[in-house]
């Protein structure tokens, strides 16, 4: 984003970044240690990307819950307390666990909501279909968190690169518009980027 492009809105641009720096801080960390990490392990920069996005979607969204927190409250505890006496203790605390995180949106769903967010002309940067899109990530997110390497042979070392590459870009569109930059201005921006000209013929 040049300056010459926002010259004109520069002082709320500058105004909104600082008065959001704190509330973004979680992304803005993990967002621009993707580019700066000396050591850019393909891998940890998508797992990185994809906390990122995570964050961004919860700090930004209102609507990041299944149904209202204290209704999901209450049968929490009914599914809580219907789990088997017989259950191994271990097994019984993992249960919970991840009943406590039940009521948050999915990664699919999140991602999908954050592309379908987007104006068409923007969104093709990134995907022209949301759903195949979040389903790759997803995909990708999975393996590796949960069985550290890809189990999909779809996943090669050039797709995950272009994975980061897409997400990278997502991540920047949705921050330029979070400080107060038009969508035309930014799809402009990114034809011209030498990083991202080529970035809607970037197959994943």
């Amino acid at each position: 984003m040049t300056l010459p492009s926002i010259i004109g809105i520069l002082h709320e641009v500058l105004g909104n970044w600082f008065s959001n720096a704190e509330r973004f801080y979680p992304v803005c960390d993990l967002f621009l240690g993707s580019f700066y990490n000396p050591i850019p392990y393909p891998r940890l920069q998508f797992l990185t990307l994809m906390q990122a996005l995570e964050s961004f979607h919860r700090i930004s969204s209102s609507d990041s819950r299944y149904v209202n927190p204290d209704r999901y409250d209450e049968w929490r505890k009914i599914i809580e307390s219907a789990i088997p006496t017989e259950v191994p203790e271990d097994l019984r605390i993992s249960l919970k666990g991840m009943l406590r995180y039940g009521n948050e949106h999915s990664l699919r769903k999140r991602i999908k909501a954050i592309l379908n967010g987007l104006p068409e002309g923007v969104r093709s940067l990134i995907a022209d279909q949301p759903k195949a899109f979040a389903g790759v990530v997803v995909e990708a997110r999975n393996d590796l968190t949960h069985h550290g390497e890809f189990r999909s042979r779809e996943i090669t070392d050039q797709k995950l690169f272009n994975i980061n590459v897409k997400l990278r870009a997502l991540l920047a569109i949705l921050l330029l518009r979070e400080v107060g930059i038009d969508d035309q201005t930014i799809e402009k921006a990114f034809s011209q980027n030498l990083r991202f000209a080529r970035l809607r013929s970037i197959i994943i």
